[in-house]
């Protein structure tokens, strides 16, 4: 089994070193004093990383502006501009021309237009152009009077800041401009 003569002394083998050689493994020590951490070095992105970042701001930039800006903007405009023209207002009266009339007036830039509505027709009368530096914030009032005394209601147009009265008499079937 060993090869080796009987007249020679014996010399077991010498083992090998190994690196954990010396060292004993029956126990494990474990460090019970608080070692100081090293901070890991900070990550260097890719250029990618920072457009996409980039990108996300400027959406939500974009979505605040559209979604809170433009709507506060529009409903303050709103409240500065209530009233102003175009005033489109309406009157219904019986002037004898066969049903209840509807008329609707506002003011088409500097100028006064009424929309006749009766029976499903439409009848349009502009006149009476505005003058002066206001011309835009002129209020028109409607009313129905009989001004030539011939018994037919007339449309009696009234702006104020101006004087006197514009007048659509009524000519039994339809309306024609005058002024008085």
């Amino acid at each position: 089994m060993y090869e080796y003569d009987e007249e020679e002394p014996y010399i077991p083998p010498t083992p090998k070193r190994r690196a954990t050689a010396g060292q004993d493994y029956t126990f494990s020590e474990r460090k019970t004093e608080a070692q100081p951490r090293q901070q890991a070095p900070p990550k260097n992105h890719h250029y990618l990383f920072w457009v996409g970042i980039g990108m996300l701001v400027c959406l939500g930039i974009w979505m605040g502006i559209t979604l809170v800006v433009v709507p506060w903007w529009n409903g303050m405009q709103l409240q500065w501009h209530y009233g102003d023209p175009p005033r489109v207002t309406e009157l219904q009266a019986d002037v004898s021309h066969g049903r209840m009339s509807r008329y609707t007036k506002f003011d088409n830039n500097g100028q006064v237009a009424v929309l006749h509505l009766v029976n499903g027709k439409v009848g349009e009368h502009t006149g009476g152009s505005f003058v002066g530096d206001d011309k835009n914030k002129r209020i028109i009032n409607l009313s129905i009077a009989d001004i030539n005394h011939d018994g037919k209601p007339d449309l009696v147009i009234h702006v104020v800041g101006m004087d006197g009265e514009m007048v659509l008499v009524n000519t039994g079937s339809a309306f024609s401009w005058t002024n008085h």
